[in-house]
């Protein structure tokens, strides 16, 4: 009855003076607004007592009424109404939608009603009995006859029995829901045919959180809300059921998950009687498949990440090996020609194309995690400093960059070389995201994150870092590319500028370095990134400062092993000018030989990774023979693959390829001590 009543086709008639006899307070409200619609003025009164009272004041054309109230219900207000001599006249009609009988409507008929209506009943249909009653009662006013006083009881005793009737129906229907109400763990809720709460068990109450007195008069829009509650309208009207999983809200404001079935119920002729809800808790269900989803994401991102950090591993072997002779015999070519021949630009040209190579491979194990780190005490403030006249050229003149270096910071162990990249590649993506400039802030300080904070986030451990933060203001990101930021090859740039691996660089080198990287940022907002390193307990004199390097002498023998022929023509071509005598090995057989034949030999230089005799092997042969002597390893691979060998010792050094003479000249010279005089 109650349905889309603003397409209603108003005029029909004379406008009508109406008083609406219902206790049911939104079916007053709906009923109210259905006439006033029609261009009615509409009374309302809660019972018979009330409809009586207002009568003689509002004098209504016609009377529309329940028939189950509270105090004079809807047969009696009829009864009392027919009796009256000035009141007669007016037409009433009772309507109903619980416990109807066909006895019902001979009752009402007999007691002198105009029309007993049955809901529910389409809203078109309804004004339309209304109007022809209104018509009826104008065209023809009959009186109505006295009636015997066998008829008038037998007009008691039909009523007499149609409550007796209602009441015991009522209480037979009420035990049968009590009944399954009592023993569900389901929440279950009874709803009337219009839509209204009529009972709920105790499991529907623990749910949502109202009292079935705060439900009575209620529609499940309360918790649902209007939106869902149409969905689940919608789902019974084209299937004869609903079910689904939908969200509501509890009487405290709580968003809980739920799954509910909805179905009608009939009565004994095949009626529509109401509908039942039940529903069942499923929020910790769907947590759990969240983060069942979660983690499976997680997993598919680690052994994406484990297929390419392989690969890496193997490119960056063979890779550093070649470079090794690009780098290294363009800077020995640099050294050796005048500052003045011509043929310098072109080598100083192949040695840069070179070092950006190496910076490729560098960030190919980056974002894999398998670099070799040079590890030691250094302070961010010192390192964010020092850098900073780079990173003003990097970024240009439209952008202003503002060091907040001034509060002290604990010390942390890092590769500074590392540092510096994550604060190269982290100003480089700020300054994409300020093409028309802006402002790039980095600031340094000491933060503890407790327990609560570090399992809000994932892979993070509470305890003391220092925080190095790097915030532009440029144009944001949006919340699809932060879930993709730190991934491999990911990029928003246009082809052919940008690899995808700045991020996933800069992600790769902090979880090395055992910290936590975060971003936030809104469109337009600008982007923030907080990276987290663990403090060290070292003080700042325990820290190691870069010095210039230089081209160290010495006269020592170095045995130089490497499967590779260039390499070991570059590292004597690199040391023997130098004044070391170096002898070559190709194998680690070969090495061993040379051993037991040269007796001078201060220094074993070889490569990790060869054919026949492992490192591990090598170095415990080796030292068997020599069991003083100097051991430096070199290698292309990764830190994973060096560490597999189980090469232990802290006199044992590494060395990353690909190698560059001033560095090995230094490093050789560091390990050595004094030259030889």
């Amino acid at each position: 009855m109650y349905a889309a009543f603003f397409y209603l086709d108003s005029g029909r008639g004379r406008i009508m003076k109406i008083l609406i006899v219902d206790d049911n307070e939104d079916s007053r409200v709906i009923l109210k607004k259905t006439l006033e619609y029609d261009s009615h003025t509409v009374e309302i009164a809660c019972n018979g007592e009330e409809a009586l009272n207002k009568i003689n004041v509002f004098l209504p054309d016609m009377i529309i009424s329940d028939i189950l109230m509270p105090g004079m219900d809807g047969f009696r207000l009829c009864h009392e109404l027919k009796q009256h001599e000035k009141l007669n006249k007016i037409p009433l009609v009772l309507y109903t939608a619980t416990y109807v009988d066909p006895k019902d409507k001979k009752l009402a008929m007999s007691l002198g009603a105009s029309r007993f209506i049955l809901k529910p009943i389409e809203t078109d249909e309804f004004l339309a009995i209304i109007h022809d009653v209104f018509k009826e009662n104008n065209e023809k006013i009959l009186p109505i006859p006295e009636k015997s006083s066998e008829e008038k009881h037998e007009l008691f005793r039909m009523y007499e029995d149609s409550v007796v009737r209602k009441l015991d129906e009522k209480i037979q229907e009420l035990k049968l829901y009590r009944q399954i109400f009592e023993s569900s763990k389901d929440a279950i809720a009874i709803i009337s045919p219009e839509g209204f709460y009529v009972e709920q068990n105790p499991a529907h109450e623990e749910l949502i959180g109202y009292s079935i007195e705060e439900l009575k008069g209620k529609t499940p829009v309360i918790h649902f809300g209007e939106k869902v509650f149409s969905e689940i309208l919608k789902g019974l009207s084209a299937e004869g059921v609903y079910r689904g999983e939908l969200v509501t809200r509890t009487k405290s404001g709580e968003k809980i998950d739920i799954e509910l079935s909805a179905f009608p119920i009939f009565n004994s002729r095949n009626e529509v009687a109401g509908y039942v809800g039940m529903q069942r808790n499923i929020t910790e269900r769907k947590h759990a498949e969240a983060e069942k989803q979660k983690l499976h994401n997680q997993l598919i991102q680690a052994q994406k990440l484990e297929s390419i950090g392989r690969l890496a591993g193997g490119i960056a072997h063979d890779f550093n090996n070649m470079l090794t002779s690009i780098l290294g015999y363009s800077e020995l070519s640099m050294m050796a020609l005048p500052e003045d021949y011509h043929v310098r630009e072109y080598i100083d040209i192949i040695h840069n194309a070179g070092l950006k190579a190496e910076i490729l491979i560098r960030q190919l194990l980056a974002f894999s995690r398998k670099q070799v780190l040079e590890i030691k005490v250094v302070n961010l403030n010192t390192i964010v400093d020092s850098l900073g006249k780079m990173l003003r050229r990097m970024i240009g003149e439209d952008v202003l960059l503002e060091l907040n270096t001034g509060s002290s910071v604990n010390n942390v162990m890092a590769d500074p070389v590392q540092i510096e990249q994550i604060l190269m590649n982290l100003a480089v993506n700020a300054k994409d995201a300020m093409p028309c400039g802006g402002k790039l802030s980095i600031e340094t300080a000491d933060v503890v994150l407790d327990e609560e904070y570090a399992a809000s986030h994932e892979g993070m451990k509470a305890g003391s870092y220092v925080m190095l933060s790097v915030v532009d203001t440029g144009m944001g990101i949006t919340k699809e590319v932060l879930q993709k930021i730190f991934e491999p090859f990911f990029t928003t740039k246009e082809a052919g500028k940008g690899t995808g691996l700045g991020l996933s660089t800069v992600y790769g080198i902090v979880k090395q370095h055992k910290g936590y990287i975060s971003v936030s940022s809104e469109e337009g907002k600008g982007t923030t990134f907080n990276v987290y390193l663990p403090i060290t307990g070292k003080k700042d004199k325990d820290a190691v400062s870069e010095g210039k390097i230089v081209m160290s002498y010495g006269m020592e023998t170095v045995l130089a092993v490497d499967d590779e022929p260039s390499i070991r023509r570059l590292i004597s071509d690199s040391l023997q000018p130098l004044g070391y005598k170096v002898i070559e090995a190709a194998c680690g057989e070969e090495a061993l030989q040379i051993c037991k034949q040269e007796k001078n030999i201060d220094l074993l230089l070889a490569d990790v990774i060869m054919p026949g005799i492992s490192g591990k092997e090598l170095v415990d042969r080796f030292r068997a023979i020599r069991p003083g002597i100097k051991i430096v390893f070199m290698s292309g691979y990764s830190s994973e693959e060096v560490n597999s060998q189980n090469i232990g010792g802290e006199d044992i050094v590494f060395i990353q390829k690909p190698l560059m003479p001033t560095t090995l000249a230094k490093r050789l010279r560091d390990i050595l001590g004094n030259p030889k005089k």
